[in-house]
């Protein structure tokens, strides 16, 4: 039996030891066991009367007491260690997911700001093609009246220059210097078709 129990508590020490070189432990150790063989053979030398031999089983006995509790203690702080591990893990799991959820509310701030952008183009451009059509209307339906010869209408063309000054204003504004220059021309088509009324009227 001693035999036996000092067999199982060397080889359990020796895959200890590797072990923890690879930076594990063995879950269970034999250490119970041990001591249950030597109680068991200290008992059978106490019931034969072998006194002398009894304090040899008792020393052991402790020593294998002491080994149990490094053991534990061990299994104990790599319980810590593992609680540590994970604790580092989640956190970084937590740094990582944060600022997954940070890239994607810049995202979505760009894409309502993009979003938002498009919206004000779109208005933009329906407010030009509003103005752009009422003073398109205006001039069809005074040039209508003049073929007519309705002379007593009022000429809309000053009208019709400061419309497009204005979009031309809006679009200088905003950089939109080839769109710009599309008005320019129209201005100067208005004037010179003022210059005409006037004589007309004369």
């Amino acid at each position: 039996m001693v035999n036996e129990a000092d067999k199982m508590a060397r080889e359990y020490e020796l895959a200890m030891k590797k072990a923890i070189k690879e930076g594990s432990i063995i879950e269970t150790s034999p250490y119970h066991e041990v001591i249950q063989l030597y109680e068991k053979v200290r008992n059978l030398l106490i019931e034969k009367g072998w006194k002398d031999q009894v304090p040899i089983y008792t020393n052991q006995i402790n020593i294998y007491y002491e080994k149990l509790e490094k053991y534990n203690k061990l299994k104990q702080i790599e319980a810590q260690k593992l609680e540590k591990q994970k604790a580092i893990e989640e956190m970084h799991k937590i740094k990582e997911e944060g600022t997954q959820i940070a890239n994607n509310i810049e995202k979505m701030k760009i894409l309502e700001e993009t979003k938002k952008k498009e919206m004000e183009v779109q208005i933009f451009i329906k407010q030009i093609d509003e103005m752009v059509n009422n003073a398109e209307r205006t001039a069809r339906e005074y040039e209508v009246a003049l073929r007519k010869g309705q002379f007593e209408r009022s000429c809309p063309y000053p009208e019709i220059i400061n419309t497009y000054e204005k979009i031309r204003n809006m679009l200088l504004e905003r950089g939109l210097k080839d769109d710009a220059a599309i008005y320019t021309t129209q201005i100067q088509a208005y004037k010179e078709k003022l210059v005409k009324d006037k004589r007309l009227r004369e």
